[in-house]
């Protein structure tokens, strides 16, 4: 049975590019003639005009970021991508074309976008397989078609568009942490942008009001009695602890029935990264000594009869009083949770809380009182989960560009050296040691072979 699938962006930004993939299926090569493929933007997002008497702002607009849909049959004319295992394109089936799960994040220099794309399937006999529409060995065999039109960097996991790429490459002699740095507070600036861009349009009254709550984190907005009582605290705190309580009894329980596995224990003290291990006193030098003996599990080394010389009594002592500790926070647990739940405090709570219920009448609270007004929710932070706000491309991504782009540079570089005539060849040779067998003699019984570095030109 397979895992269902979890989009790796917000809830606004998947529909959004369910939105396109659906039209550009419908219209095929006529959609990709209103838009630009490179940067599909929803229409009632931030480039909408704050002038106009009615709202036409939506607040999931403002966290939908721009789309770069690459379908390369419908953009360029009478072009069927080649497959990168068989290097051709005459077995690839354009008409069962489908999207991936998720587009790839497209980083840019101030923000990022999505790119989305459809995978081919080749029916070759030595082949078989689906390839991606961005993939690079495919684009590399279709570059003479494709030259001016793809000019994104694609890699696993990840793509630059070309704005970022020529800043990184031509930045190359600059450190890691300094190109980081000043990305980071570009796209810091275009957050800041867009919030503000946010707080106008509600001063301006253009956010459309939602007609349905999505989520949790916007009730305390839309409705008049969100606000807890000091008693609803109180017993939701208490009913907070006493889950907590349960569930740290309920894995106590499973750690003592559950049996230790010998080997587990060894391989997590070989690691210097943990801390806190069980059987303090049992190094790896006795664990392998009791795994050599056949004794894998905590219960076996427990049950041990003591024929074996070579198994201390201490050793079982060690495991026993780590069960015995285990015994004694159950019991604690235990006494907590019949402390908390016979108190008397829930009653009274119960009592208080009938009572405001009974003081609070909601008909005449609706007659006496005005609706509360509709608030717009706050502009999420950047690296927000279900936003995605900004996302600024990490160092070690810098690193990579840094890297494949003197790899690509240096068979360039070389062919412009063996193409370079020049009329005389001079051979240089590093030396940085004399001979052996040189002896400078500086005083009587002192004597040196003597370091000198030189350059041999011949």
């Amino acid at each position: 049975m397979s895992k269902p699938h979890h989009p790796q962006c917000g809830e606004a930004q998947h529909l959004f590019v369910k939105e396109i993939r659906a039209k550009a299926d419908l219209q095929q090569q006529a959609f990709f003639k209103k838009n630009d493929w490179c940067r599909v933007a929803p229409s009632d997002g931030r480039q909408t005009s704050l002038v106009g008497d009615n709202p036409s702002i939506l607040l999931d607009s403002l966290h939908i970021k721009d789309i770069a849909v690459w379908v390369p049959h419908l953009l360029v004319p009478n072009h069927v991508p080649s497959c990168p295992h068989c290097r051709s394109s005459e077995c690839v089936d354009i008409n069962s074309a489908k999207w991936i799960k998720s587009p790839k994040i497209l980083y840019g220099l101030w923000t990022h976008r999505y790119l989305d794309t459809k995978k081919y399937r080749c029916h070759a006999v030595s082949c078989g397989g689906w390839f991606c529409g961005h993939n690079e060995r495919s684009l590399e065999i279709d570059a003479r078609k494709l030259v001016g039109v793809f000019n994104f960097r694609v890699s696993n996991g990840f793509a630059v568009d070309e704005c970022l790429y020529s800043y990184i490459t031509n930045h190359s002699r600059d450190s890691t942490a300094s190109l980081h740095n000043r990305i980071a507070l570009m796209t810091a600036d275009k957050h800041l942008e867009d919030a503000s861009f946010y707080f106008k349009a509600i001063e301006l009254k253009q956010v459309k009001k939602p007609s349905q709550k999505k989520q949790s984190t916007l009730d305390a907005f839309l409705t008049t009695d969100f606000e807890l009582s000091a008693a609803r605290k109180r017993r939701k705190k208490l009913s907070d602890e006493l889950q907590r309580l349960q569930q740290e009894l309920e894995c106590k329980q499973r750690q003592h029935e559950a049996d230790v596995e010998l080997v587990d224990i060894f391989k997590r003290k070989s690691s210097r990264n943990h801390r806190g291990l069980p059987f303090r006193g049992l190094g790896e030098a006795k664990m392998l000594l009791l795994l050599g003996r056949h004794i894998t599990t905590a219960k076996e080394l427990l049950d041990c009869d003591g024929t074996d010389p070579a198994i201390k009594e201490s050793w079982k002592d060690i495991v026993q009083a780590c069960c015995d500790s285990i015994n004694s926070q159950i019991k604690r647990l235990r006494n907590q949770i019949k402390d908390l739940t016979d108190s008397n405090l829930w009653a009274e709570l119960d009592v208080l809380i009938h009572s405001e219920s009974n003081d609070n009448d909601p008909v005449a609270e609706t007659t006496n009182q005005s609706a509360r007004p509709w608030k717009p929710p706050p502009f999420s932070s950047m690296s927000h989960r279900s936003g995605c706000n900004a996302r600024c491309i990490p160092k070690s991504s810098i690193d990579r560009l840094i890297t494949s782009d003197f790899q690509c540079r240096k068979p360039i570089q070389e062919d412009k050296m063996r193409g370079t005539q020049c009329k005389e060849l001079m051979k240089i040779d590093w030396n940085y040691k004399l001979a052996p067998k040189i002896k400078v003699c500086t005083g009587r019984g002192q004597s040196f072979s003597p370091f000198k570095s030189c350059i041999t030109t011949r």
